[in-house]
């Protein structure tokens, strides 16, 4: 993150903490964070654990990336590569679990389906 990316945020009252998280608790009005530095209380919190994608073999495939690099996938998450698919932090959208578990979803059911047109799977 930038410094003037990080100035824009705490101009806009988020406050971002990195290192570990020590433990979480409810309070009356929110949540109370405790972080090495100490305890913490917010109104909400929202993890981040960034995004070191390993898009290694993508690459060396020749899949096509954006500009930020990620793999480019259609909508049933394959990419340029015939055979490859990709989803969570390696493609573009939100770097959330629930929305990798939801790519994983969909491109297990591609990979079903395009398996399913190239040899009989059941009988």
């Amino acid at each position: 993150m930038s410094d003037t990316e990080f100035s824009t945020l705490e101009e806009l009252g988020v406050t971002l903490v990195s290192g570990p998280l020590l433990g979480i608790s409810p309070i009356a009005d929110g949540i109370r964070l405790a972080v090495a530095r100490g305890a913490l209380d917010f109104d909400a919190a929202y993890p981040a654990l960034g995004c070191d994608a390993r898009s290694g073999l993508a690459q060396m495939l020749g899949a096509d990336f954006s500009s930020d690099g990620c793999i480019m996938v259609d909508k049933h998450q394959r990419s340029t590569v015939p055979g490859l698919y990709a989803a969570g932090d390696n493609v573009p959208g939100l770097n959330q679990i629930s929305s990798a578990v939801g790519q994983a979803a969909v491109a297990a059911t591609a990979i079903r389906n395009d398996l399913s047109k190239q040899m009989t799977l059941c009988r």
